[in-house]
Parts: structure tokens; sequence; C-alpha cells
């Protein structure tokens, strides 16, 4: 018979607030160790003393919200309240009536003792998305979040593999999660990419993606990611100043020869 010593831990308890009645969803990831701690409705919480980085989703009839606490301080038991009215509409568009939303992303990084810890959803509707921050989530020099969206148009057949031109922006907020975030853009605002690709054989197909960085990114850490695309269509990010919420990221590039081999 043996006896495990528990590291001094106390209990969290998660709140789901503001009459959400679809699903619900959190992950906490401790500052100074990196490990990641998921949790359910449901389910109890006992989490070892320390600061913890949190996202979470909750899921409304008309929004699914995206939530980030930039520093969750466990010192003894706390309760956790995930509320979706804290989080605002995600509304982005491009100067392009025909092009589709391609990809939707949010993150949540920190640069912390335990290592780079990214907290990322993406792949989400667009037209349902808002982020916003958890009560008590404090200003943290450590932390980046951003939130990305791409567009293409799309062919005959729904797909986006020939499209002939791609938008993609990404922005990022420095210190304090996004709380909403509306931006109308012109032709004006994006850096043009002209690009061509061969291919290895013919009948191949291939994806693409890219990534956006803000700042110094240190040795073996991921820079920020800001989008994917679709079915080969190209797209490339370059930074340019964003007054309102710090750098954002925007392209339109061209696709490659549909005949190149």
């Amino acid at each position: 018979m043996g006896v495990v010593r528990e590291v001094e831990s106390y209990d969290v308890e998660v709140e789901v607030a503001g009459g959400a009645g679809g699903g619900a969803y959190a992950v906490l990831a401790h500052l100074d160790s990196g490990k990641l701690t998921q949790w359910l409705p449901d389910s109890a919480l006992r989490l070892p003393r320390g600061d913890y980085a949190v996202a979470a989703t909750v899921e409304t009839a008309s929004v699914d919200a995206w939530l980030y606490h930039t520093r969750f301080t466990v010192t003894g038991d706390r309760k956790l309240t995930l509320d979706p009215r804290n989080a605002k509409r995600i509304a982005l568009s491009v100067p392009d009536a025909a092009s589709r939303v391609t990809f939707a992303g949010v993150s949540g990084e920190w640069d912390a003792p335990g290592g780079w810890i990214d907290l990322s959803a993406g792949g989400f509707d667009l037209d349902r998305a808002a982020i916003g921050r958890i009560a008590g989530s404090p200003a943290d020099k450590r932390f980046l979040g951003s939130v990305t969206g791409s567009w293409a148009r799309p062919g005959t057949d729904g797909l986006f593999t020939d499209s002939p031109v791609t938008y993609d922006q990404t922005y990022f907020s420095k210190g304090v999660p996004f709380t909403g975030l509306t931006r109308r853009t012109r032709i004006g605002d994006y850096a043009t990419l002209r690009t061509s690709y061969q291919a290895d054989a013919v009948g191949a197909t291939a994806g693409k993606a890219h990534g956006a960085r803000i700042g110094r990114v240190s040795p073996g850490h991921r820079s920020p990611r800001s989008a994917c695309c679709r079915s080969g269509a190209p797209n490339t990010s370059t930074p340019t100043p964003d007054p309102v919420s710090g750098p954002a990221s925007s392209t339109r590039s061209p696709p490659p020869s549909r005949s190149a081999r």
C-alpha cells in the first residue's frame, strides 16, 4: 500500500453564465509548467497552485463565444465564470462580393516560463463568431491575441482551387484579448503578391498554408498563426500597421498557373 502526497492544490468551480444553452469547453495551461488541463460541463477541476492561461468557448443560440483569461491565479478555491455576454461579434469583410470565407481563426499565445503556449481554434463559422475576455482577466505583457480571416472566390463546383485571388487578414492584440473586432477593408489596405508554382507531376494537387507574426520570435517558438487556405489557393502575409488593435496582415494573391508542370 502506497501513499501519494498531493502538491498544493485547490478546487476550481467553472460556471457557465448568461443563459447559454449550447456546449461549453475550456482549457487551462499552467504558465510555469505548460501542463494542460481540460474542462467539460459537469466535470470537476482541482488544480495545483499557480498562474494559468485560459481559453474557452461557449455556444449559444446566436453566437459561438471565444473567451480568454490572460492570467488566472489559483492560490485557494476559486470560481471561473464563462459568460458569452462578455464577447462581442467578429465582423470582417473584404472588397469582393464574389469571395467567400475559407478560414476563420482565433488565438491566444503566451511567452511563458514553461515555454510558448498557444491556445487557438480555427475552422469555425465566422458569421457566428464572437470574442471577449473572461471577467478578471488582467493586462499581461506575455499575452498575444490574434484574429484571422481568409477569403477566396469559389468555382462552379464550390471549391477554391482555381480562385483568381485570395484575401487574408490577421489582427493582433498585445497584452489583452480582443473584445469583438470589426474591420471593413478596401483594396488599398492590401499588399499585393503575385506568385507562381510548379507541379511535381501531371494531375498532382497540393495545399498551401501561411503564417503571420509580429515582433521577435524566440528560437524554437512558433510564430502567431494567421490562417490557411484550401486546395492550393496561394496566400502570404505582409504586416501593415493597424491603429487600433496593433499590426494587421493582409494580402491579395493570384493563383499558380493551371498549366504549370
